[in-house]
């Protein structure tokens, strides 16, 4: 199905065995390790006063295989003691900001802080630009490991020739794919971290000053942010090996999650975040804009190939903590293709859990939403489940087929909406263009979904994203079980809006039972076998 192994509880060294990629990073722990409380660097592990300048100098020191390390249980506290704010910093990064960690153009370094905790404490940003813990660029196989983030910011920038980054670790290359992978940030492994990152404005803003063509450059709050060459064709100049596991977002937490772009190999796992939200802001005004994909994993695939995505849970904000709009979950898996011609592909998504906790009459839209992709080539999509604890206008599964790409081939397995899914359980929206009518979303098999509850759209819903075509070329449907029995307006089991004859639904060994209207499926051919229907007749058509 996919070019990705599953790997569930892989090591390293498995996973890149499995990738074809070297059984363990090269050169890392090779070196020496320097203890930033040590002399001559002395860091404060009190937290009592600021321990930047003694960070940024032990990792100055650093040499290709050396460790920085922290003592178990210290804190640090990480401010912005240099001069006034430079345009030119950090190096390779002009208007970013300022990194306390730089890792440029060396090899198989570690940051390993044994769980210790590094904090900021309401940088402002308008005064002081960006200000992020570690940076990396040019640097491969390295890793980061064993630190709890408690950091805090305020302000935003407005002006087009800066781009504030904030938070806590960024690897970052960008040669428009000139550049050979082995010198990139490739192998890159970032685990056992927990993050609360708060800024009062949320993730990022937006501003009337853009950066470039960017105008998202008010603020970003990044926890971790692993960005390949976007640029790059071909494998031997595409950022390869990412590995982020074992990292929890906590309450308070609402910048970005895990996020990741254009790494061939790349693998999220074990990832919790206790209470999302995907709201950003509009400035100056401060007011909130809206809602976006934010949560613990976000992925752009661009035409890297191979990811896995395994053991995610999420969880969004409770209603009763909601102090405005658009503060719902906004995927607990978010991942997109990147290019409307996508030359990418292969992915597995698998063991991921959502729980919604909107309501329908919240203050402004919800945009609650369990899973949603945009990817193309052979997807599966495995054991997902969706728990909406109150009335949540939400999304189990969202598919979206990417313009101009005739190879999406999804197979969704046991997708499960429990309690009151006020929307649908999965929903595909198809054909974007209205002026390139090559199928998007080529072939959907889902197997085993379970839907008690969702709205009056239906518990799949397929729709053409209001254009004259809708592009899917067959959907077959097994084994489902829609009840809508906890539905305030229960719908159609499957509500396929197929545009021609040519097009086929396909439903096999489902059971359709009362409030649920009969199966949907427009112009297209409906093929049923196997189906218990309202009044228990089995379906055969």
């Amino acid at each position: 199905m996919s070019s990705v192994t599953t790997l569930a509880g892989a090591s390293w060294a498995e996973f890149s065995a499995a990738q074809n990629l070297p059984v363990s990073p090269v050169g890392r722990g090779t070196g020496k390790q320097v203890d930033v409380t040590a002399a001559p660097w002395r860091a404060d592990p009190t937290g009592s006063r600021s321990a930047t300048l003694a960070i940024e100098a032990a990792a100055a020191s650093l040499q290709d295989g050396d460790v920085l390390w922290a003592p178990a249980s210290s804190a640090f506290l990480i401010d912005h003691p240099w001069e006034a704010f430079s345009d030119s910093d950090p190096v390779d990064l002009p208007g970013r900001g300022r990194a306390v960690v730089s890792i440029i153009r060396k090899r198989a370094i570690t940051i390993d802080f044994n769980g210790s905790t590094v904090r900021t404490v309401n940088h402002p940003i308008d005064a002081k630009g960006g200000l992020l813990f570690a940076f990396f660029k040019n640097a491969p196989d390295c890793r980061v490991t064993g630190i709890h983030f408690d950091m805090s910011f305020t302000g935003w920038n407005t002006l087009a020739r800066r781009y504030s980054l904030c938070g806590g670790v960024m690897a970052f290359d960008k040669y428009g794919g000139a550049t050979p992978s082995s010198t990139l940030c490739s192998g890159f492994e970032a685990d056992h971290l927990s993050f609360k990152l708060f800024h009062p404005q949320g993730a990022f803003s937006v501003t009337n000053a853009p950066h470039g063509v960017d105008n998202n450059n008010g603020h970003k709050i990044l926890s971790v942010f692993a960005s390949g060459d976007s640029a790059a064709a071909s494998e031997d100049t595409q950022n390869r090996g990412l590995y982020l596991h074992d990292i929890t977002f906590l309450d308070g937490h609402n910048g970005y999650g895990c996020w990741g772009v254009a790494y061939s190999d790349a693998r999220f796992q074990q990832i919790t975040a206790k209470a999302c939200t995907g709201a950003y802001y509009h400035q100056p005004s401060a007011k909130m804009a809206g809602a976006n994909f934010l949560g613990p994993v976000r992925y752009y695939q661009y035409r890297c190939k191979g990811l896995e995505i395994v053991g995610i849970l999420a969880r969004s904000i409770p209603y009763a903590q909601r102090t405005g709009a658009f503060m719902g979950l906004c995927g607990a898996v978010h991942v997109h293709s990147g290019l409307p011609d996508n030359t990418g592909g292969g992915a597995v998504i698998r063991n991921i859990q959502a729980i919604l906790d909107g309501e329908t009459t919240q203050l402004g839209p919800s945009f609650d939403v369990g899973v949603s992709s945009t990817l193309s080539g052979i997807v599966g999509i495995e054991d997902v489940r969706i728990d909406c604890h109150t009335q949540s206008a939400a999304v189990g599964l969202l598919l979206v087929g990417n313009d101009g790409s005739a190879q999406s081939h999804y197979r969704v397995v046991q997708i499960q909406g429990s309690q009151r899914l006020n929307g649908p359980l999965i929903e595909v929206l198809n054909g974007s263009n209205v002026s390139d009518a090559r199928r998007t979303i080529k072939s959907l098999y889902i197997d085993r979904p379970r839907a008690l509850g969702f709205g009056s759209a239906g518990s799949i819903f397929m729709q053409s994203a209001g254009k004259t075509f809708f592009g899917v070329e067959k959907v077959t449907i097994t084994g489902g079980e829609f009840s809508g029995e906890k539905s305030m307006l229960p719908g159609h089991a499957i509500n396929f809006q197929g545009r021609t004859d040519g097009d086929t639904l396909e439903v096999t060994d489902c059971v359709v039972k009362s409030p649920v209207k009969p199966i949907s499926a427009g112009s297209a051919r409906l093929v049923e076998r196997g189906n218990e229907h309202n009044n228990g007749s089995g379906g055969e058509r």
